[in-house]
């Protein structure tokens, strides 16, 4: 096996269980990864003051947005390009996934104009003093300005993923998280011959990272013959992608900048509880991209057997991931909920901020195996059978809510960021009730994507 080139799961024949461990390893070690990367970048940030903490937490939930709106072409790829694999058409397949990365390139430059007006008010609305604000809007100048490349990245990431392949994925990012890791502090701080550029250094990091993590992908993608620029057979329109991407891409959209707001009734309380809440993402995210990484799995098992006609291969893998994600999420909510105070002293020496975080952990942990559901089924099992309308009509309004209902719980009622923890743990259950019904039904089965 050399760096890109490898045997794979069968995804049509290898016994469910098998398939969907073979593809969510990688990714699952990667993400894992990933949020490991993203800890050490909040624990170089956090050297620099709890104000710069802060800051780069309130500011991240629009490079979220960024992130989510990628999801206008990464859900349809996966969902379309393994669908016609597993319908054995592998020259429109081809052909598709050649056609699509200018798709990301255009797309994301325009939602890259379209968001950078956005900063200035957003980071504003928060409420935060005038350094904190200052640094968010630092850190998202830069960020949103690379955001063809973020775009671009995470497409040709689906493309890997759609085509079954996790290996190359996780490769690759480990050697750009490693330079990530190394080159962020040295530009942060101006070490050596680097310029010292303060917060914007971590994000200039970050973009020469996609940089070299987008350039291995496309080498990834031609060197296994995964592209064809002949156009010998039909060329899906952008639309078709569209059509499924925009649901989960609006709701995430939404769920980011939603955040602008539950910052600022959190801010009602001072930055302590904005950078609580940034630190407690950190310290959640462990779960989230466990989850994100069956999802993955599961997303590309989904649409290759919907592909061939095996709904039964399809409910045995989605039961499976249910049940062993559950499980790995909830031994970590326990041991995350126990040394609450341990971690989050890892990223903050203030007393008041390690028992805020604290709280944070201690309240929306407890649900955190039902949301690690609830992402296997909205991102992996629906996102793979195109079925996703949900993420619009559900996601959406239970993030909407959280804003009057913090509000109404943290001030009004008195119960201060408690209140806005709570109200976080309580749409994430109801969420995943509504979500779990809708799996139940058996629709999402029936989804026409091509």
């Amino acid at each position: 096996m050399n760096l890109f080139h490898f045997t794979r799961p069968d995804l049509l024949k290898d016994s469910p269980a098998k398939a969907i461990t073979a593809l969510a390893i990688p990714v699952i070690l990667l993400n894992l990864f990933k949020a490991g990367y993203n800890i050490v970048d909040m624990f170089w940030i956090g050297r620099l003051g709890s104000d710069y903490l802060a800051g780069v937490n309130a500011s991240i939930f629009l490079v979220w947005a960024n992130h989510g709106l990628a999801t206008l072409l990464t859900v349809g790829v996966i969902a379309t390009i393994s669908r016609l694999l597993g319908e054995e058409k592998v020259e429109q397949a081809k052909e598709n996934s050649f056609y699509v990365v200018k798709y990301a390139i255009i797309i994301g430059f325009i939602v890259s104009l379209l968001l950078f007006p956005a900063i200035n008010p957003l980071v504003n609305l928060v409420g935060m003093n005038a350094v904190a604000t200052n640094v968010g809007k630092s850190y998202l100048y830069v960020m949103i300005g690379g955001t063809s490349l973020t775009f671009l990245m995470m497409t040709l990431n689906s493309l890997l993923i759609a085509w079954g392949d996790t290996v190359t994925p996780f490769l690759v990012y480990s050697i750009t998280f490693v330079l990530n890791i190394i080159l962020s502090p040295l530009l942060m701080f101006g070490v050596g011959p680097f310029p010292e550029l303060g917060i914007q250094g971590a994000a200039v990091a970050t973009l020469i990272s996609y940089a070299l993590t987008s350039s291995l992908f496309l080498w990834a993608l031609f060197r296994n013959n995964h592209f064809s620029k002949s156009r010998n057979t039909i060329i899906i329109p952008i639309k078709n992608y569209l059509k499924i991407g925009y649901p989960l891409a609006l709701a995430g959209l939404f769920f980011s900048l939603i955040y602008f707001f539950i910052a600022k009734v959190a801010a009602i309380f001072g930055t302590i509880p904005v950078a609580a809440m940034g630190v407690g993402h950190k310290i959640e995210s462990i779960a989230y991209f466990f989850s994100m990484g069956f999802a993955s799995a599961v997303a590309t098992f989904t649409g290759r057997n919907l592909g061939a006609h095996r709904k039964d291969r399809v409910k045995i893998g989605l039961r499976f991931a249910m049940k062993t994600s559950a499980f790995a999420i909830t031994l970590y909510s326990l041991v995350a909920i126990l040394f609450s105070n341990q971690i989050a002293a890892v990223f903050t020496d203030d007393p008041r901020l390690i028992a805020e975080v604290s709280n944070y952990v201690r309240i929306v942990l407890v649900v955190e195996a039902f949301q690690s559901v609830l992402i296997l089924l909205e991102d992996g099992a629906f996102s793979g059978a195109g079925y996703t309308w949900p993420s619009f009509f559900i996601t959406m309004p239970m993030v909407l809510i959280r804003v009057p209902l913090g509000w109404l719980f943290g001030v009004h009622f008195g119960m201060g960021p408690t209140g806005i923890w709570l109200v976080i743990a309580a749409s994430m259950f109801i969420s995943w009730a509504i979500f779990f019904w809708l799996y139940k039904r058996e629709k999402w089965l029936e989804t026409k994507v091509i």
